[in-house]
């Protein structure tokens, strides 16, 4: 029902083939963005507790309502992840983030235009674990040649 108010439609998959196919579809669904995107477009991965899921629809076609004709975007209930891709709009992805924090999830830009990702940080606000990212870091990548300055906190 969440999902018709805010304008879209759902299907319900039950079963391990059912899982399987969906994993599929959405991979294939965002290699498809992936490909089609525009310089311009974001691709942006919104990861929450499942049960919230029932409030994200709408309240995520509110945060980015100036774009809501625009968005397509996909979730899996089983998982918590809401996968959207839309313009790029710094204020919109900001309001989204908002939310999402505020029910103690997460949203990052997945993909973007660098002019974006500079304005705003892909990975949101810093939690905890910079530490332990960074520790983990040195672990695996000893001598920072692997992406350096592309994840959280700038690692």
């Amino acid at each position: 029902a969440a999902v018709a108010t805010a304008g879209g439609r759902f299907e319900v998959r039950q079963g391990r083939e059912a899982a399987d196919a969906t994993v599929r579809a959405l991979a294939d669904w965002r290699l498809g963005l992936i490909a089609d995107m525009g310089s311009e477009s974001l691709l942006l991965r919104c990861s929450l507790s499942p049960a919230k899921l029932r409030d994200a629809p709408g309240a995520l076609a509110t945060a980015l309502a100036p774009l809501a004709s625009t968005l397509d975007w996909q979730a899996d209930a089983a998982l918590g992840i809401i996968w959207i891709r839309m313009p790029g709009a710094a204020p919109a992805v900001a309001a989204a983030r908002f939310w999402a924090q505020s029910v103690g999830g997460h949203l990052v830009i997945a993909r973007g235009p660098a002019s974006l990702r500079r304005a705003i940080d892909p990975w949101g606000a810093p939690g905890d674990g910079e530490k332990l990212a960074r520790a983990l870091k040195q672990q695996l990548d000893p001598d920072g040649i692997l992406n350096p300055g592309r994840f959280a906190y700038g690692i």
